[in-house]
């Protein structure tokens, strides 16, 4: 059996019918069309393993002028991303430079090698990632996003290069694990870790990324060994370990496009008629109310549209201008495209995050080395 498909002559998207049963797929294309680009995720449903794909190149209304033949294991490699951390390091330092020559020379590489690593990441993404100006490049809307998630690529895989030496090293002596949200990562703990690993070689720490409430549930269960939680609540104090690691002052979080993001500091009276945003309950115990509680400080009362489930989806939220939002100042280190962090004046509000570990359990000098290396920093 053989199938067509063919260009809805009224765009350029491609018209998918059904072809279950089909063994050939004939596809018109325009000439110099990348023939995988038509296969997004629901095409590919109706494929399977017999079918032979038949790529005819034409102009529109045209006779064929070109034939390419492919598998469907063919179509499906080169569908497989190409993407690699070398491409992402070369189009970081090309953001931080902003020129191409000064970022080949802190790479120790040629002009053209950074110049064609950059220029395959934006054929894979099908976006422009910078403006070419003459007196170098400047990112544009989607680079400066790209640039904000490539950070954390490589944040994350220092955390995986680390871990996995910690496994090498520690021939299974002594295990630690321990929560953490995502904020802690790139500052203190990361700091803390490398200091540890130093002193204690023969020590494993594996940390998982879990929300407060994870955090006290996993502790409870003993799947953690110590939870670094903020403001923790006074029964987890009665009942465990606790230690006040450091202080970080609430912020607002704002649409870059924000009537105030242009500002330093911001008294929170003056957002009295915004939307605000909120962490779920669920997920951050106590932050609704303290929510309440600073609104009430100043006599405001907004309105609270949405609460969600982690830091990243609130960034997100205010990002696209679902509303505003008061946030943990050093929230600024996880990707926030569209979203402008400013200092909140009044109220004055602190948040201290704490270790958090069982009384007199086991490992529990070793976590007391360790919080001592975490309060240091």
């Amino acid at each position: 059996m053989v199938g067509a498909l063919s260009p809805d002559s009224r765009s350029e998207n491609y018209a998918l019918t059904s072809y279950h049963k089909a063994q050939v797929i004939i596809i018109y294309v325009p000439l110099n069309t990348i023939a995988t680009t038509l296969f997004t995720g629901h095409t590919l449903n109706w494929c399977h393993s017999g079918m032979t794909f038949v790529f005819m190149n034409t102009y529109w209304g045209d006779d064929t002028h070109q034939t390419n033949t492919l598998s469907l294991d063919q179509v499906c490699v080169s569908l497989i991303p190409k993407m690699e951390l070398r491409h992402l390091r070369y189009f970081v330092m090309a953001a931080e430079e902003g020129n191409i020559s000064r970022a080949a020379a802190r790479l120790h590489v040629s002009q053209p090698a950074v110049s064609r690593q950059i220029r395959d990441l934006e054929e894979e993404f099908g976006l422009s990632l910078f403006e070419r100006k003459r007196d170098g490049l400047a990112l544009t809307e989607d680079g400066q996003t790209a640039l904000s998630h490539a950070r954390e690529v490589f944040r994350q895989a220092n955390v995986l290069s680390e871990t996995m030496l910690a496994l090498r090293d520690s021939d299974g002596i002594t295990s630690l694990r321990i929560g953490y949200i995502p904020t802690a990562l790139p500052g203190f703990l990361a700091q803390g870790l490398r200091q540890f690993r130093q002193q204690h070689r023969n020590v494993c720490v594996q940390i998982y990324e879990m929300s407060p409430s994870e955090q006290e549930l996993a502790l409870r269960e003993e799947r953690i060994d110590l939870a670094l939680l903020v403001q923790p609540c006074p029964v987890l104090k009665r009942t465990y370990e606790t230690r006040p690691i450091r202080k970080v002052p609430m912020a607002l979080a704002l649409p870059e496009n924000h009537r105030l993001a242009h500002r330093k500091e911001i008294d929170l009276s003056e957002l009295s008629q915004e939307i605000f945003l909120s962490l779920h309950e669920k997920h951050f115990p106590g932050r609704p109310v303290l929510l309440r509680t600073l609104f009430d400080k100043v006599g405001i009362a907004p309105k609270v549209a949405l609460k969600v489930d982690g830091l990243s989806e609130l960034l997100g939220q205010v990002g696209i201008g679902g509303g505003v939002a008061l946030i943990p100042s050093d929230a600024d280190t996880l990707p926030h495209p569209g979203v402008c962090f400013v200092a909140l004046r009044r109220p004055k509000t602190m948040l201290v995050s704490s270790a958090v570990w069982r009384k007199g359990g086991e490992n529990s000098e070793l976590l007391e080395e360790f919080v001592e290396e975490l309060a240091c920093d």
